[in-house]
């Protein structure tokens, strides 16, 4: 239908998430099902569906909204750091399939972005969460968050963290101190 209505695609943004208040031993396996079809699973598929178009142009750009937790990894947000594990995975390999044919891939890492997120995060049994998370609350506004991913796309960037300081900080530190970053993440509140 996008196609039929603007004859092309310049720029597929997939952006669609669920995220996840509960502890891994906690978790039905159903609901790591339904966090991965959606945040995994959901984006290669429409990124799938888009490749053939993009190909024949031999330009655009897909551009997939990863997490911070694509880079790190907290109490209770196992498989919410998995499927964004994953898609860093796949987004990188398909970045150096399609370079040649003149496709961009940018991934973007945001942290705590004030949106409904953690309202609608998945617990261990599968209902909502319904809370909004206090670093949520304090988070990057959207249309902050959306200026600056705006950029980075803009300027053709592989990949970006936007996020607050402690967010940046804690990719830093578990990329260079591991060690250091996996004592600290045991002591620190996530909700």
């Amino acid at each position: 239908r996008v196609l039929d209505h603007y004859g092309r695609i310049d720029i597929l943004v997939l952006n669609a998430g669920i995220s996840q208040r509960a502890r891994a031993g906690d978790t039905e396996l159903a609901v790591d099902r339904r966090i991965m079809d959606v945040d995994y699973f959901g984006t290669i598929a429409l990124a799938k569906a888009t490749l053939p178009h993009l190909k024949r142009r031999q330009s655009g750009r897909i551009v997939v909204i990863s997490s911070v937790m694509g880079k790190v990894g907290t109490p209770l947000r196992s498989a919410y750091a998995a499927a964004k594990h994953a898609l860093h995975g796949f987004y990188d390999s398909l970045r150096a399939e399609v370079f040649e044919e003149g496709i961009g891939v940018t991934v973007i890492c945001p942290g705590y972005v004030q949106t409904q997120v953690s309202r609608n995060a998945l617990t261990g049994d599968g209902t909502p969460h319904n809370q909004m998370d206090a670093n949520t609350a304090r988070g990057l506004t959207a249309e902050e968050f959306a200026r600056r991913a705006l950029r980075a796309i803009a300027a053709g960037r592989d990949e970006v963290w936007i996020g607050g300081r402690k967010e940046i900080l804690a990719v830093y530190l578990n990329r260079f101190f591991p060690r250091l970053f996996r004592k600290i993440v045991r002591r620190v509140n996530t909700t």
